[in-house]
């Protein structure tokens, strides 16, 4: 189940290792005859249909005043937290703002995260294990500011209730189970300080 805060409408997305929908989704939903992308850039492909609003509140990302002595116009000091409690998080920087490294705070000083590429030259950052306060973390981008990015929160529970109810009894989840996902666009503008 996928709640688009920026548009306020919703969706199923179905990812199948066979990449042909099960006959009993296919009666569940109007899916798209043809899978699509999870969201742009993405490798992982499914199938989409329309599904009734559940207003969930998104995730945030918001600049913090500048915290480290490295400073600089390339670096963004950053809170993500999912006010839901979802215990991952997703961030993709577009192309453009040419992310070359993330830090995120650790008891013991800042720790390198790793990103992922994706298909479209944007670049994600996952983030498994979210605290409920959320967690902060540095950027280094050769982009220009302020930058758009993409932010998702995923829970391992479901919305998609309508769905779950005709699922055989003989059928497996498998990948990330059901999921629910909040999705929102935020614009990040250096706080001041910076």
């Amino acid at each position: 189940y996928w709640f688009d805060a920026d548009s306020g409408t919703s969706h199923y997305w179905a990812q199948c290792g066979s990449g042909r929908l099960p006959p009993f989704l296919a009666a569940a939903a109007s899916f798209d005859p043809v899978p699509r992308a999870r969201f742009a850039g993405s490798s992982a492909m499914g199938f989409y249909a329309a599904a009734p609003e559940h207003s969930l509140a998104a995730p945030e990302l918001a600049a913090l005043p500048a915290a480290s002595p490295r400073a600089s116009a390339g670096h963004l000091d950053l809170h993500l937290r999912s006010v839901r409690g979802a215990p991952e998080a997703l961030v993709v920087f577009p192309r453009s703002a040419q992310v070359r490294q993330v830090e995120m705070a650790a008891p013991t000083g800042p720790v390198l995260a790793q990103l992922h590429p994706l298909r479209n030259g944007a670049t994600l950052l996952d983030v498994v294990g979210l605290p409920a306060a959320g967690i902060d973390f540095s950027i280094e981008t050769a982009g220009s500011l302020p930058l758009t990015v993409q932010v998702f929160d995923q829970s391992y529970d479901s919305e998609a209730h309508a769905l779950e109810q005709v699922r055989p009894s003989n059928t497996t989840r498998s990948r990330d189970g059901d999921v629910t996902v909040v999705h929102r666009s935020v614009t990040l503008v250096p706080a001041a300080g910076h």
